[in-house]
């Protein structure tokens, strides 16, 4: 089975898009994930390079070296575990209620309590204030 790995291809409407450039290109496949499609045969050279051009125009990555592709996917994987648990343990320090969002946010390694705020927000929709008061 031949699979061709595609960078930024992220969503439903994605796979969409990247069934309409295959159409185009005559570029038989048996399945799209996210990520990866499998095509029936092997390309030639010119069909790849068609294919990463129409890719490429669209915002996506046909992607050549897949072991590093594989490590990116791991890492980025790592990063979202590592945010969702620290968003979880900040909650659960907040939570707690014997210590101030200056003192979380110092124990946390964050530069500032206004840099922690801000990534709380971002993480959790909601200031670590809000949260707090939420608790309560």
């Amino acid at each position: 089975m031949n699979s061709l790995y595609i960078k930024n291809m992220v969503c439903p409407r994605c796979i969409r898009t990247v069934e309409k450039i295959l159409g185009k290109l005559g570029i038989g496949y048996r399945n799209i994930v996210l990520g990866q499609v499998e095509i029936e045969r092997e390309l030639a050279y010119k069909e790849r390079e068609a294919l990463r051009k129409e890719l490429s125009d669209e915002g996506f990555e046909l992607i050549d070296d897949i072991q590093s592709t594989k490590v990116e996917a791991i890492r980025l994987a790592i990063i979202q575990w590592a945010r969702m648990s620290g968003e979880r343990y900040a909650k659960e320090l907040i939570s707690y209620g014997d210590k101030s969002i200056s003192e979380i946010a110092w124990e946390l390694g964050f530069s500032s309590p206004a840099h922690f705020s801000a990534q709380f927000k971002k993480e959790s929709g909601m200031s670590p204030k809000i949260w707090q008061n939420f608790l309560k």
